[in-house]
C-alpha cells in the first residue's frame, strides 16, 4: 500500500487555562489517504477543531503540542521551519474555518482575498488570479461574482462569507483540505452544491479531506471513513457504512440515536444523558462511563485507548459486544 497523504501519530495537545493545564487532544492516531474523505464527529468541546488547528500549525498561544508526529506527504510538519510551513499553507494544505467573519480580512475585498493565494503560490498574474476567483465564486454558488468580488466581508451575509472562505481554500487545488463545519451557515441547496464540489476535488485531483462536523448525514454523504471523538480522544474509527450500521462504542451509538428520524412522524427525540466531561477534571477510567448505559465495574479502572477490532475497525470500549443484538438504537440508554 502507498503511504497515506496525512498520518497523525500519538498527537497530544495541552492548553493552559486559569484552572491549570488541560489535555484537549489525547494520543490521537489518524490517517487520510489520497482522494479519501475522513469525517471527525463528536460533541462541542471534544477536541475536533483543536485537532485541525494542530495539524495546520495554527494553535493559539496558550496551546502546544507536547507529543506526536504530523506526517504530510512524507514530511513531519512539526519539524518544518515557519517559512516552509507557510509555503505549504494555502498551496498544498488548506483549511475552511468555521467562523467566516474572523477568517476574512475585514479591510480587503473578498475577490482580492480569493485571488491572493493563486498569485502567491501558483505565480498567476493579476488577471489570471482574478479569473480563478470569478470561477470559484460561481462554483460555490455566489451570485453575480463580478459585483461580489468588489464587496468587503461585512457587506455579505454569513452564508455568503462562508462561501468566500471555501472558495479561498480551494483556490490553489490543495492536496489536503481541512474542513471545520464548512457548511453550517448554508442552506441545504447550497450545502449540497458545496459538498458535490468538495467530492469532485477529492476524485479529480486526488486531494484528501478531513471533515469536522456535527451533521452525521453529511458524513454519510461525503466520507468513506469516520473517526468519533470524545473528551479529546478517538473512541471509534472505521468505514462510515460499518460504524453507522453497527457502532462499536456506546458514545457512537448515542450520537446516532440522537439524529431525528424525520421519516417517522411522532417518534420522540432522544439524547445522550448528562454533559461532556470537564477536561480539567476527567472521571476515573473511561471518560464516557458516567453517561454510559452499558458501563461495567471495570470501566472505572485504568485507561481505554483505541484498540483494533479488525483491519478497518477500532474502538476504545472493552465491552463493545454488549451493543450486539440490540434492535433499536435507543435501547439500553439511561
Amino acid at each position: 500500500m502507498s503511504e497515506p497523504l496525512l498520518e497523525v501519530r500519538h498527537l497530544t495537545v495541552r492548553l493552559r487555562s486559569s484552572r491549570g493545564v488541560l489535555t484537549a487532544v489525547r494520543e490521537v492516531d489518524l490517517t487520510v489517504g489520497e482522494g479519501e474523505a475522513v469525517g471527525v464527529v463528536g460533541e462541542s468541546g471534544s477536541g475536533k477543531t483543536t485537532l485541525l488547528r494542530a495539524i495546520l500549525g495554527l494553535l493559539p498561544a496558550h496551546a502546544e503540542i507536547v507529543e506526536g508526529e504530523i506526517i504530510f506527504r512524507g514530511r513531519d510538519l512539526r519539524r518544518m521551519r515557519r517559512g516552509e510551513l507557510r509555503k505549504l499553507r494555502g498551496a498544498e494544505l488548506a483549511m475552511v474555518f468555521q467562523d467566516s467573519l474572523t477568517a476574512l480580512d475585514p479591510i480587503m475585498r473578498v475577490g482580492d482575498q480569493i485571488a491572493e493565494a493563486p498569485r502567491t503560490h501558483l505565480g498567476q498574474s493579476k488577471s489570471q488570479a482574478r479569473a480563478t476567483a470569478l470561477r470559484l465564486m460561481a462554483e460555490v454558488g455566489i451570485p453575480d461574482p463580478p459585483r461580489r468580488m468588489r464587496a468587503y466581508p461585512h457587506e455579505l451575509s454569513g452564508g455568503m462569507r462562508q462561501r468566500v472562505v471555501i472558495a479561498t481554500a480551494l483556490s490553489c487545488g490543495p492536496k489536503l483540505l481541512l474542513c471545520d463545519e464548512p457548511t453550517t451557515a448554508l442552506d441545504v441547496t447550497i450545502q449540497d452544491q458545496i459538498l458535490r464540489l468538495m467530492r469532485r476535488l477529492t476524485e479529480e485531483i486526488g486531494a484528501g479531506m478531513l471533515y469536522v462536523t456535527h451533521d452525521l448525514p453529511v458524513i454519510a454523504q461525503l466520507c468513506a471513513r469516520v473517526a468519533v471523538m470524545y473528551a479529546g480522544q478517538l473512541v471509534e474509527v472505521g468505514p462510515v457504512v460499518d460504524v453507522f450500521s453497527r457502532p462499536r462504542h456506546p458514545y457512537t451509538r448515542g450520537l446516532l440515536a440522537s439524529v431525528p428520524a424525520v421519516q417517522i412522524a411522532g417518534l420522540p427525540l432522544t439524547s445522550i444523558p448528562g454533559s461532556p466531561p470537564d477536561l480539567a477534571d476527567l472521571p476515573d477510567g473511561c471518560p464516557f462511563q458516567p453517561r454510559c448505559g452499558f458501563a461495567q465495574p471495570d470501566c472505572l479502572l485504568g485507561t481505554f485507548p483505541l484498540v483494533d477490532l479488525s483491519e478497518t475497525r477500532a474502538s476504545a470500549c472493552t465491552h463493545h459486544e454488549l451493543l450486539d443484538g440490540l434492535s433499536d438504537l435507543t435501547a439500553g440508554a439511561r
